[in-house]
């Protein structure tokens, strides 16, 4: 199980990033912002390929997280498993109706999670080919797997922050009801639209952000002295945002608090230090990626990297709202290593380094999880 995994995730990346490369070369050769039109229909022919190619990768795998099976279940059954969420229930009757397989089920879901993020960032070329290797790299891809319902809502509102550039109220808001039509914590999403619509830098100041990264440890260090007094709050979030599947008791979180306070491994360690060399350079990033754009890509990482810190590293319940904005620490990695690779031949092999170092990561989890850690690559045949 351990090889084929290797051998399925090695192959699947690399493709994706070749894809994606291929199509960065089709377009412009040096890096412009706004000169990022399709001028041609051949080149979307990569796109389609890496589209293609993870929806049916994913959608062949089974039991790929705690949640997979639930989901599985739940179109064998044809029942509901989340809050009755209207297009993702349209969906799974859809499909259960035609008697399709439920590798065809769990592809078209996969299919909406790539397709929405590629088309987010189908205009930065350049950066895509990185952006494919650190969702696997970084793990967002077992998120995407695992709580499928809201990943497909976070990739749905990833494509929708176009419309938040371009100041489109209501282009941003309907993409934002069809992120609820697959889990209902996208409301919260729909505000942002008038904190981020003009552009401005909310975290200019890099002291002022070492010192807010700081204190986000030291209230996850005292977090659980006043989780009673929050209790209410987690509460609501069970019963009225998350529901469905991810309905855990306060005892459970409890739990899942007192064993997971300061995170453990040399991955979180290693990302604590790039993301505090990422923002010693963030004002360097937004100088040479100057735009809304990455303004906005930059604000919602630095908020994610403080709701990520703030609580207990796998208190999930309470981190699920905020799920949303834990991705662009992989987006921002993304620009990070582009700016690494075209400003020094020092910073050139220090991303090369960068890469190494995750990828050596990526194979070490593989090899020492066992088969209850559902990192294994298995198809339904392999139970």
């Amino acid at each position: 199980m351990v090889f084929q995994s290797l051998i399925v995730y090695s192959i699947l990346v690399a493709v994706m990033v070749a894809f994606a490369w291929l199509y960065s070369l089709q377009r412009s050769h040096q890096y412009a912002y706004f000169n990022t039109r399709v001028s041609n229909d051949s080149k979307r022919i990569y796109l389609i390929l890496i589209i293609c190619i993870f929806s049916l990768v994913m959608g062949l795998r089974y039991k790929v997280g705690a949640d997979y099976l639930t989901y599985y279940e739940g179109y064998f059954y044809n029942i509901d498993v989340g809050k009755g969420e209207v297009f993702f229930v349209w969906i799974r009757e859809l499909f259960n109706s035609l008697n399709f397989h439920f590798t065809i089920y769990f592809s078209f879901l996969a299919f909406l999670n790539i397709t929405f993020f590629v088309l987010a960032f189908k205009r930065d070329a350049f950066v895509l080919p990185l952006l494919l290797f650190f969702i696997f790299a970084n793990g967002d891809w077992l998120f995407w797997m695992n709580g499928i319902r809201q990943s497909i809502a976070m990739c749905i509102w990833i494509y929708a922050l176009n419309f938040i550039e371009k100041e489109k109220l209501w282009m941003y808001f309907g993409f934002c009801l069809l992120s609820i039509g697959f889990h209902t914590s996208a409301i919260i999403l729909i505000p942002l639209y008038f904190f981020l619509k003009n552009g401005k830098d909310y975290f200019r100041s890099i002291r002022i952000q070492l010192m807010l990264f700081l204190t986000a440890f030291v209230i996850q260090y005292l977090f659980n002295s006043f989780l009673a007094r929050v209790a209410p709050v987690i509460e609501f979030y069970q019963s009225e945002i998350s529901g469905g599947l991810y309905d855990y008791s306060m005892e459970r979180f409890q739990e899942e608090a007192s064993s997971t306070v300061g995170g453990s491994g040399i991955a979180y360690y290693f990302r604590l230090l790039l993301n505090t060399l990422v923002i010693f350079n963030s004002k360097k990033l937004k100088d040479y990626f100057y735009s809304k754009w990455f303004l906005i890509i930059y604000s919602l990482f630095f908020i994610g990297l403080l709701t990520e810190n703030i609580f207990p590293v796998g208190s999930i319940v309470i981190t699920r709202p905020f799920r949303y904005f834990f991705i662009f620490e992989s987006i921002v990695y993304s620009y990070f290593l582009f700016y690494l690779f075209k400003n020094s031949l020092y910073t050139k092999g220090f991303a090369y380094v960068l890469i190494l170092t995750f990828i050596s990561i990526f194979y070490l989890n593989i090899i020492t999880a066992n088969v209850d850690s559902n990192i294994w690559y298995q198809f339904y045949f392999d139970r």
